[in-house]
């Protein structure tokens, strides 16, 4: 670890209501304060415009962008602003375990994510500055091979790694058979409401005797960041929630409410966030995947997927032309997989969830490679 010389860096966070944002940026600081002791931090909205702030990002050591989707087709200057010319920051920029935001792992999905010009130039000038950049999962690797860039690097979401955990491989459970405490996690797409009352209901019959939290990671009530749709479909999504026997929480605004899952022996639910903070802390977690983010997370580490939907290729007519589009259908069969996948893991000792610790574990000594590469750049 360096000693020395304080740094100083520019946190490029998206943080702004959902509690995973907030504790990518958490867990981002962590990674950069083992590195680099001491080290001083100012927080920045990406999706704002730098101008006003160029002077003090210039005499920052780094920029650091915190996790989260950012290999976006139309990321600069449309997700991220900074400047319209580049060059006015002086400064390195650095990407921290950043990922694509994709609909399906489907190879179309994959393959057919083209990039904006002005994106891969600034791209391009992340390459340049710091030589790799840091990939959460390997379709984010993959897209962005797909578009001419070949310096992602797989290092997993900065939110895998609890400092506190890392050297720890059993669960947190002194007995993961004796299920006590379940937190389920609420599903990102409001079209998915529905799913978590059914979830929640199943739970109740498979484990009558536990505890049940339902926690809410974009909060229950409509404001400027949930519109008055999805906060109604929300509010029935609680009620029924509450039929089942579970209380509600609201976690949105910050990551100390993660605390909520600390002392839980099984996590199923919809939040990708929700699943990495469980695993570390080596609590047994289930995901439920709306997207590629959640596909992405399990497949780096080894884990069974679940779908809420059933990803496939619908043609429609325009004209004389056959335009192909993804589209997703309700996975009718969602209930049983869960089932049969709390089966297979008590079947197998959970074996499943054991390699993903230890995965972690390895993926942690490259990160840690990857944020020491930094410093070659000050």
């Amino acid at each position: 670890m360096e000693t020395g010389n304080k740094r100083k860096f520019a946190m490029m966070s998206g943080a702004l209501k959902n509690a995973g944002d907030f504790l990518i940026v958490k867990r981002s600081r962590e990674l950069l304060e083992y590195v680099y002791p001491g080290a001083e931090f100012t927080y920045f909205n990406r999706c704002t415009s730098m101008e006003p702030h160029l002077e003090e990002l210039n005499q920052m050591d780094a920029m650091v962008f915190c996790g989260g989707p950012a290999y976006l087709p139309q990321l600069y200057p449309g997700v991220f602003p900074l400047v319209e010319d580049l060059g006015r920051i002086r400064v390195p920029m650095f990407a921290l375990g950043l990922g694509w935001f994709g609909s399906s792992i489907a190879n179309k999905a994959v393959y057919h994510y083209p990039f904006s010009e002005p994106t891969i130039k600034f791209l391009k000038r992340v390459e340049s500055d710091t030589k790799s950049l840091g990939c959460r999962d390997w379709y984010s690797v993959n897209v962005l091979r797909s578009n001419g860039i070949y310096s992602g690097k797989m290092t997993g979401c900065p939110a895998w790694y609890n400092l506190g955990f890392l050297k720890e491989s059993g669960f947190h459970s002194a007995n993961p058979y004796d299920v006590k405490k379940i937190c389920i996690s609420d599903p990102a797409n409001a079209g998915s409401m529905e799913y978590l009352a059914d979830v929640t209901a199943y739970v109740s019959q498979v484990f009558p005797k536990a505890e049940l939290t339902v926690v809410f990671h974009r909060g229950m009530k409509a404001d400027g960041y949930t519109d008055p749709h999805t906060a109604q479909r929300i509010a029935w999504a609680v009620e029924e929630c509450k039929k089942a026997g579970a209380q509600c929480v609201d976690i949105s605004y910050g990551e100390e409410g993660f605390s909520a899952y600390d002392n839980c022996d099984l996590h199923l639910g919809f939040r990708v966030h929700a699943h990495i903070y469980n695993l570390s802390r080596r609590n047994i977690s289930i995901l439920i995947e709306e997207d590629a983010r959640g596909a992405g997370v399990n497949g780096a580490l080894g884990l069974s997927h679940v779908a809420a939907y059933d990803f496939g290729v619908k043609a429609a007519q325009d004209g004389e032309r056959i335009v192909t589009t993804l589209g997703t259908v309700p996975n009718q069969y969602l209930l049983q997989m869960v089932d049969d996948y709390l089966n297979n893991l008590y079947q197998s000792d959970f074996l499943q969830i054991k390699n993903a610790y230890r995965m972690m574990q390895e993926y942690f000594e490259i990160m840690v490679k990857h944020v020491e590469s930094l410093g070659s750049f000050f």
